[in-house]
Formats: structure tokens, C-alpha cells, sequence
């Protein structure tokens, strides 16, 4: 970062260059618009690149975009982001991507090295790539007992999704299966194998700014289409988030990650776990980069200064700000067809194209709706813009994980799109989820300050040896090449 020019930053004004693999952080780049930033988008992915029209300025060119920008910032791993990330990080402060994000979030095996090498508890691994993965695989489970249990998980960009067996015999019969996909796809097999592990999942988040870590957080996700946790997996069809600054869990999984993080990332660091009976927190897989939808729940309870805590962690400064609101924040994905399957013919006959929505008003901003696949049309009326039919996601905050999604059901029924369709039994799943981590102990109640509302998170805390500071260079600017 030697020889780069930051900007002096004291609240004012910022111009943030969002680069979007696929459009999902358009409700970032309102919320920094409606905080007086200046806010450019671009959109990779062809196929998505009318998401946001009219709501948001365009950069008729990604390039020619980064010598305007302050800070530049990517939203997800997706391939060109973390090659860019890798190269415009030589002349601009960047944001939420790289090249060892993108290999922690694909290569699992990779990841899980990573995290038993700073001391983390992991699961038993096997790994199967290349043109002898299926066989290789079936010989290992034909040599399990037949009650063993153990899950699927594919590496990167899969035809497939990660499988759960009740037993070996099952899942040596989806063998067979998932090397059909992987052929119709002409993709090379690449995935993992791990025991089955019982207990409660969560998901622990810090944000790093290259030497220190800020803003622990929690989240409990349901990522199932269906009520009941029935039907496809979409990423993500509602969560629960709440601020941690004294949680175990952060000590256990977050901290010790400096080493790995330290010169080669900066932005949000996701450590999905599985709190054991026995063996208390077990690591599941990293999520480096903005997790969705936690970041529109969380963004509940940051009621100010989402560009300075962005400017922070790329500049490596420490972002000392306190967080008032309610304790928990919800998130509910509305949806409309094909979600969640992609359309893959003529544009023109996309069920999620050009829907009519009615209930949202872009003109005034609602930090409450953050809307995704949505622009205006010729006429400066609200649609959705496809490809997939991810629409909206809604938020709200609330006293318990219960009232928080009820919160969040509230404000989806201000909303209306024909087809419109998102899960309703969030609040008692959540809640439910909730209570099984308090019963482990690896919770503290506490965590908020009840009488002020206010939760400190300066993230003050420096291993020693990571003293170093970051975006203070000197003066001077380098060219750009790409």
C-alpha cells in the first residue's frame, strides 16, 4: 500500500466506487447515497447489468471509474471481482475482496487447513478432485460402516448443492447422481467429505482493516426455500443478527484469524460454526466477503456512517463508533419466479422481468427495504429487473429474534409484486435456533448495555506484533493499468 494517497477523512462526503458481480449490493450503494456519499455502480455480469436503473448512477466503465473513486468496493468473491480487487488495491483503497478471500470461500479443504493452523477446532476432511474423484470417493464410503453419516460439500462453482446423509449407503448412492450433473456441466468434480457433527449452527462476523478487528456480530440464517426447511437451498431465506462484543464464540473463531487475513484482505469475515456437546465450536467454512442477506439486517443496527466504516477498513483505520438500537435485527428474502433457479432463455420471456411493484417508494430511502433486482422503468415506475427473482429483502429489529422477524413480516406486508413469495415461519425457526445456542453456554446475556441502548464496538484489541499502521502513505498517486 506504500506510495498510495488516501483522503483525510472527518465525515465528509465520499465517492465509492461499488463494483457488483451480479447486482445484490444495490441497497449498499442507496444507503451510502442517502448518507451524502458520492456512489458509482457497475455491474460484471451482463445479464444483470439493468439492475438499479434509474436508481442509482452507472460508470459507463469500471475502469475509467477507479481514478474517481475514494474507496472501491466489491461486493462478493465472484470471478472478475477478486482479480480486480487484486489489482486496483495498488492504487486505491479497496474493499471486501481478494485473491485469498476467493480461495477460503472455494477451496474448503483449503479453509479448513487455514483455520486448524491458527489453533481452531475443524472436522475430519477428505478431499476428492480430478477424473478419479467419483471412484476414489466410492471406495472410501464403501469402506465406512454402514451408520456413518457424513456430509457433501462441493468446491467453488457446483451443478450441485452440499448434502447431508443419514448413512454411507446413501450417500454412496448419490455418487452416481452428482457425477451426471458434473458431466451435463462439463465441469471437473471437486468436493469434500466430513463426518456428519451434531449441534447448533451460527455464524460469528468481525470486519478487518488489515491489522484489527471491529464490529463482532452474530448471525442465525434459514436457507431453505420452504416453511418447515423444506425445498431448495437460495443462499439465504431470512436471518437473524445481533451485535457480540463479548461473545466467546468471537474470541474462539474471529481473533486468532489475524495471521491468515493479515496483508491480504480487508472487509467482513464470516466463520460459519457448529457448537458441539463435546467439542464446543467446530468450524464449518469462511464467508470473506459481505454476507447476504446478514448485511441488510445488520445495517439495522448501524444507524450511521456505513461509508466510514467502509473507508475505514480499507484505509486500515479504526472505526470508533457507537451502535444504538434495538438488540436484534431481522431479514426476510421476497422473491418472485423462477427464484431460485435461474432463467436461462429469451429475456424478453423471464418470468421476473418487468414485474410492477406497488408499497415501495425509491424516491424517499427506507433502510427497512433494501431492494435488489429492482430499477425504474420508462416512466419512473418501480420494476423488478430479473434475471432471477431476487427482489427484496425486508428488515426489522426487535427485543428477541421472535419480534425481530415479526418486525420484518410487518414491512413485507407494505410490499406487493404479483407472485411475491418469502417464507412466514422465520420468527418461531429463528427463535427456536436461538434458544438451543443459549442452552450451549457459548452466548452471554449481557451484550447489550439495557439501559443506554448503546453497544461499544471500537474493536480496540492488537495481537501483539500487529501494531503497524495502514493508509497513512505518503503522498502521490500511480498510474492505473489493468
Amino acid at each position: 500500500m506504500r506510495g498510495l494517497r488516501y483522503i483525510r477523512w472527518s465525515g465528509e462526503a465520499m465517492k465509492f466506487l461499488m463494483r457488483s458481480d451480479y447486482g445484490e449490493s444495490l441497497a449498499l450503494a442507496l444507503r451510502l447515497i442517502d448518507e451524502g456519499n458520492e456512489v458509482k455502480y457497475s455491474i460484471a455480469d451482463v445479464k444483470a447489468r439493468d439492475i438499479g436503473d434509474g436508481l442509482v448512477t452507472k460508470a459507463p466503465t469500471f475502469e475509467g471509474a477507479v481514478e474517481w473513486a475514494d474507496v472501491v468496493v466489491f461486493d462478493s468473491n465472484v470471478q472478475p471481482l477478486p482479480d480486480e480487487a487484486e489489482r486496483v488495491r495498488g492504487v486505491k483503497p479497496v474493499v471486501g475482496s481478494s485473491a485469498l478471500s476467493l480461495r477460503l470461500e472455494e477451496d474448503r479443504h483449503y479453509a479448513l487447513e487455514q483455520a486448524a493452523s491458527v489453533g481452531i477446532e475443524t472436522p475430519h476432511c477428505k478431499e476428492f478432485t480430478g477424473p478419479r474423484a467419483w471412484q476414489k470417493a466410492r471406495e472410501f464410503v464403501a469402506s465406512l460402516r454402514a451408520k456413518d453419516a457424513w456430509v457433501w460439500k462441493p468446491n467453488g462453482e457446483a451443478p450441485c448443492q452440499t448434502y447431508v446423509a443419514n448413512d454411507a449407503p446413501e450417500l454412496y448412492r448419490m455418487f452416481d447422481y452428482w457425477k451426471r450433473l458434473y458431466e451435463q456441466a462439463e465441469e471437473s468434480p471437486s468436493f469434500i467429505l466430513t463426518p456428519k457433527i451434531e449441534g447448533v449452527e451460527v455464524s460469528s462476523e468481525m470486519w478487518f482493516n488489515g491489522h484489527n478487528w471491529f464490529l463482532p456480530n452474530h448471525t442465525i440464517e434459514r436457507n431453505r426455500l420452504c416453511a418447515g426447511d423444506l425445498g431448495e437451498k437460495t443462499g439465504c431465506a431470512g436471518n437473524v443478527v445481533w451485535l457480540a462484543p463479548t461473545s466467546p464464540l468471537i474470541e474462539n473463531l474471529i481473533r486468532p484469524l489475524t495471521p491468515i487475513f493479515e496483508g491480504q484482505y480487508q472487509g467482513a469475515v464470516d466463520v460459519n460454526a457448529i457448537i458441539t456437546k463435546d467439542r464446543g465450536p467446530v468450524f464449518l467454512e469462511f464467508t470473506p466477503r459481505f454476507g447476504y442477506d446478514a448485511i441488510f439486517a445488520l445495517l439495522n443496527l448501524i444507524k450511521e456512517d456505513f461509508g466510514g466504516l467502509l473507508y475505514a477498513m480499507a484505509t486500515g483505520h479504526d472505526w470508533e463508533r457507537a451502535v444504538k438500537g434495538e438488540e436484534f435485527a431481522g431479514a426476510v428474502r421476497i422473491t418472485v419466479p423462477p427464484f431460485p433457479e435461474g432463467y436461462e432463455g429469451d429475456k424478453a420471456a423471464n418470468p421476473s422481468v418487468g414485474v410492477p411493484i406497488f408499497g415501495y417508494n425509491s424516491k424517499k430511502f427506507d433502510n427497512h427495504t433494501s431492494p435488489i433486482e429492482v430499477r425504474l422503468d420508462t416512466d419512473g415506475e418501480e420494476i423488478t429487473s430479473g434475471p432471477d427473482g431476487y427482489v427484496f429483502v425486508v428488515s426489522g429489529t426487535g427485543d428477541s429474534p421472535e419480534t425481530a422477524m415479526e418486525a420484518s413480516y410487518r414491512i413485507a406486508k407494505k410490499v406487493r409484486i404479483p407472485c411475491m413469495r418469502y417464507r412466514n415461519d422465520l420468527a418461531q425457526a429463528t427463535q427456536r435456533v436461538y434458544d438451543e445456542l443459549l442452552g450451549t453456554g457459548w452466548l452471554r446475556s449481557g451484550s447489550r448495555d439495557r439501559e443506554s441502548g448503546t453497544v461499544e464496538i471500537f474493536g480496540n484489541h492488537r495481537s501483539r506484533g500487529h501494531e503497524r499502521s495502514y493508509g497513512n502513505s505518503k503522498s502521490g498517486s500511480r498510474g492505473i493499468t489493468f
